[in-house]
């Protein structure tokens, strides 16, 4: 995406300068801010505190969605692709309606019924016996955790859901078992282009945002590339189609990466190799570390540090380790340690 980046947006609540995933997408699908959790669902009033003014007897009305206006009004397709779980804010703010983003026993049933032509995400769970029921009374094809099924469909209505909530981190994922990214995106712009009225499709790397609150630099990284290599996909089909904008965006800023600090002297003067080189060698994030540790002997855990870190612990970092309260195969009682879990102190540097 780098060529085309061209400026900057800003989001916020109704309400509050900043804003998180719901109401913050939802200043993108109904043109409209509104309040921290709430779900393309107008604000409430609140005074003073109000950035721009609102209309208190408006609130709590379902805002429409630009998703919405192009099937009402236009008669055209519709998909959504993310890696989170289906009813989450933000593809929820395509699609849903609610004032608490939690409620996903609200949310799903919505976007069910919603008509929506390709669904491709996280959410076996979620989706109900019922509802999956409905689909197919309704023409669809639905698939759980079947990625050959996936890339065999032919129908132009399919739900794929993959994992019992949202996907794997893309450096974690079992290629044999759930879809990139792109291919996600390259299976709904392939369904979805067939309508004549054209389409509207949100694609999410929804784990980038779960990574920085984690602060996990590998899972930020490798899950925004997956996001970049999606971008390529919609790009090619924008370049041959000559009539489809591509539109690239935050909803909302989450903390990033920064390679240069004050306590790092001589930062500047290293090269890419000393800079990049052993983060490159990471081949899992922390949540896959920690699962991979603990679903492995203890005698393993050096080997598994050498082979996806390229590194090993030091005396001090595997205390650490044999001291994280999650840890199964801890040499020490559970009562007597001392640490949080195996994949916060990965993420807080205290085993790496």
């Amino acid at each position: 995406m780098d060529p085309y980046l061209c400026g900057t947006v800003r989001t916020h609540s109704s309400n509050a300068p900043i804003g998180d995933s719901a109401p913050t997408t939802s200043c993108y699908t109904t043109g409209h801010p509104s309040r921290t959790g709430y779900v393309s669902t107008y604000p409430e009033h609140d005074g003073d505190n109000d950035i721009y003014p609102t209309d208190p007897a408006r609130a709590f009305q379902p805002l429409m969605t630009v998703l919405e206006a192009g099937q009402i009004v236009h008669n055209k397709a519709a998909g959504l692709v993310f890696t989170c779980e289906f009813p989450h804010a933000t593809p929820a703010d395509c699609a849903a309606h609610s004032y608490k983003r939690s409620r996903y026993d609200w949310i799903a049933p919505q976007m069910v019924h919603n008509d929506l032509d390709v669904v491709i995400g996280g959410g076996v769970s979620i989706l109900t016996a019922e509802q999956e029921a409905y689909l197919k009374s309704n023409g669809y094809n639905v698939y759980r955790n079947d990625l050959g099924g996936m890339r065999a469909d032919t129908n132009q209505q399919m739900w794929a859901l993959f994992g019992d909530r949202e996907m794997d981190y893309d450096v974690d994922r079992n290629p044999d078992e759930q879809p990139d990214l792109e291919e996600m995106t390259r299976k709904a712009i392939e369904k979805l282009s067939q309508n004549p009225n054209g389409f509207f499709l949100m694609v999410e790397g929804s784990k980038v945002d779960w990574a920085a609150h984690a602060n996990d630099p590998v899972g930020m990284t490798t899950d925004f590339l997956a996001f970049d290599r999606a971008c390529g996909a919609a790009f090619e089909f924008a370049r041959q189609n000559g009539e489809t904008a591509v539109v690239i965006v935050p909803d909302h800023g989450n903390s990033g990466i920064s390679l240069g600090a004050a306590r790092c002297g001589g930062y500047d003067r290293l090269t890419k190799d000393q800079l990049f080189g052993q983060f490159s060698q990471f081949k899992l994030t922390a949540q896959g570390f920690a699962q991979k540790v603990n679903s492995s002997p203890l005698s393993e855990v050096q080997n598994i540090f050498r082979e996806y870190a390229g590194m090993e612990l030091t005396d001090e970092e595997l205390q650490a380790l044999y001291n994280c309260k999650d840890y199964v195969n801890s040499p020490i009682p559970e009562d007597e340690r001392s640490g949080e879990g195996v994949e916060a102190s990965l993420c807080r540097g205290i085993l790496i």
